[in-house]
């Protein structure tokens, strides 16, 4: 694999030592992915500004035209079937309130009294006076199944569009109407209460509706404790039908879906982005809560990579550093960056991660500048033994980052790469799968588990035994080629080292797995990525920390009985040397 030269003139390899703290980041990602744009919707708590199929101009808070305020209020309705109306109980006591969202509450509140809702179909102002001299407010209201369908993207589009098989938007007449009163009337009634509304038709053409089918009054629903709570739970990524039992059963009257949820979620990453870029909100958010990071960026300042670690996952690497194991994992992130992936096990039998990095590209210089900068953050460990497959890139760039640890190749890896290479040496054999297993256990048997020089030869010799002839050459050839990496599998070799019975990256990958489970998703951005991975190191914590605990409050039941007869010897041993 090709490397990269740190000092080259390429703009997007990284930079020796520019690792700023600040998170003043720019990254171009409509470079990186152009198919993710803002979806142009505002959901506010209480407010619909934009129904669906509605065209904005109806929602404009400010109007072009010079309708009288009996314009509005008269405003021809299209007429229905006095059959199919289903008629609701007019609102006879006239109101007034100090602002207008308090008139809208009352509108809003009428209307899922009678098991509907109702939204601000166009509002406009009327002249300026010298009393008001932005012009009073006219808002005239209509239920939210009023209006019929229109295409947002123009009448060339509508043929096409797949939402034109359905709509909620059936014309429902039901109209009311608020406004902001002259300064006479506001004096009538007490000087404080400039607003008041009155329903104009109080008809509807289709039945009520139950408030959970309704978004407006699933928002209204929602008290601030259970905002709150909602919040709560989307930062720490619970997944949404756990979201929506917590919910139902601590707050019984909060209506809530899957689809709010996802909206708030989209809602609350755009609060963190705070008009910025994923990326740069996330080291923002990394700086300000103090996390161990380390951003790379080119000489553009662009991020292209970045290294990410708790200070409990450092707690981990230094009091379990003898076995780590090293490799890198795809399909994270939005950006199709690999993730190099480190990962320990405990003296439990836990397996934990120690940290993960970002890069742009797997290259021997990359995989040494990424490692060094981990290193950098958690110290360095007393690690004995280091655990990768076959890449020679990440092999040298371990090399020379960690040169005391001794280096494992995955056994599992390997022997993969045994029976891809020898399987045509047995394409005659009926079985051909039953037989290129055999051939692996008996290599197993005779040479990887050799105590000695003497013993792999001998293994050797017994293969060509076994299999002989020209037929078999290829596989034989094959196994004793991995002559050159045999201190990295053989017995003879690596039980000289401390390694737990640690000869394969099979926990590593049961690791991928799990990581994968927490971020969720493959196109999330940054933001996203490290919010999940955030989570991810909390939990990993407390379960090691449960599990220590657990050892050491268990006592055994049950001594096994090669424990007793060693103990026996060796009782019996002391008992001879002090006699004699």
């Amino acid at each position: 694999m090709a490397s990269t030269d740190l000092h080259s003139s390429d703009p997007l390899s990284p930079q020796p030592g520019i690792c700023p703290p600040s998170p003043i980041i720019r990254v171009p990602e409509a470079e990186i992915y152009s198919g993710h744009q803002s979806m142009a919707f505002d959901f506010d708590e209480g407010n619909l500004h934009a129904m669906e199929g509605s065209d904005s101009s109806e929602v404009s808070n400010i109007a072009d035209e010079e309708d009288s305020e009996d314009d509005i209020i008269q405003a021809p309705i299209d007429s229905f079937n006095d059959d199919e109306m289903i008629s609701t109980p007019g609102f006879d006591e006239q109101a007034y309130y100090q602002s207008k969202d308090e008139c809208k509450g009352a509108v809003q509140a009428y209307a899922a009294s009678q098991g509907f809702a109702a939204v601000i179909r166009r509002s406009k102002r009327k002249k300026p006076t010298k009393t008001h001299k932005e012009g009073r407010e006219l808002i005239q209201y209509s239920c939210i199944f009023g209006d019929e369908y229109r295409c947002t993207r123009g009448d060339s589009f509508k043929d096409v569009r797949i939402r034109t098989i359905q709509t909620v938007k059936n014309g429902c007449p039901f109209a009311a109407v608020a406004w902001e009163m002259a300064e006479a009337e506001v004096k009538e009634h007490g000087g404080d209460k400039c607003w008041t509304w009155k329903v104009v038709n109080a008809s509807h053409n289709h039945p009520p509706v139950a408030n959970i089918g309704i978004a407006l009054l699933r928002r209204a629903s929602r008290t601030p404790e259970a905002k709150e709570l909602i919040n709560t739970l989307i930062d720490s990524r619970t997944p949404f039908p756990s979201i929506i039992s917590t919910m139902s059963q601590r707050f019984p009257t909060v209506m809530l879906t899957s689809e709010d949820l996802h909206r708030l979620a989209f809602r609350r990453r755009a609060d963190l982005r705070a008009g910025s870029s994923a990326s740069a909100a996330c080291i923002r958010q990394l700086v300000s809560n103090d996390e161990l990071h380390r951003p790379f960026v080119n000489t553009r300042d662009e991020l292209i990579g970045l290294v990410y670690t708790k200070r409990t996952a450092r707690a981990l690497i230094h009091r379990f550093p003898e076995v780590l194991f090293f490799d890198c994992t795809y399909k994270t992130n939005l950006y199709r960056m690999p993730m190099l992936h480190i990962v320990g096990s405990t003296s439990t039998g836990m397996t934990y991660t120690a940290g993960v990095i970002l890069m742009l590209r797997e290259t021997t210089n990359w995989y040494t500048q990424a490692l060094n900068s981990f290193f950098e953050l958690v110290g360095k460990p007393d690690v004995k033994v280091v655990i990768t497959d076959r890449d020679p890139a990440l092999i040298n760039a371990l090399m020379s980052v960690l040169p005391k640890a001794y280096r494992f190749s995955c056994f599992w890896h390997l022997q993969e790469n045994v029976k891809s290479n020898i399987r045509p040496c047995f394409v005659d054999e009926e079985n051909i799968v039953m037989a290129v297993s055999n051939f692996c256990k008996a290599w197993v048997r005779y040479c990887v588990h050799a105590k000695s020089d003497e013993q792999l030869e001998e293994g050797y010799r017994k293969m060509e035994e076994l299999y002989p002839g020209q037929k078999y050459a290829r596989a034989i050839s094959y196994i004793r080629g991995l002559d050159e990496i045999k201190e990295r599998f053989v017995h003879a070799y690596i039980n000289k080292q401390l390694h737990f019975g640690q000869t394969g990256n099979s926990r590593l990958e049961g690791q991928h797995a799990t990581l994968k489970k927490s971020i969720d998703t493959k196109y999330g951005d940054l933001l996203l990525v490290i919010g999940s991975l955030s989570t991810y190191f909390d939990q990993q914590w407390l379960k090691i920390l449960k599990r220590i605990e657990l050892e050491r409050t268990r006592c055994a039941t049950h001594i096994p009985s090669t424990f007793v007869r060693v103990c026996s010897f060796l009782l019996s041993v002391l008992f001879v040397i002090v006699l004699i």
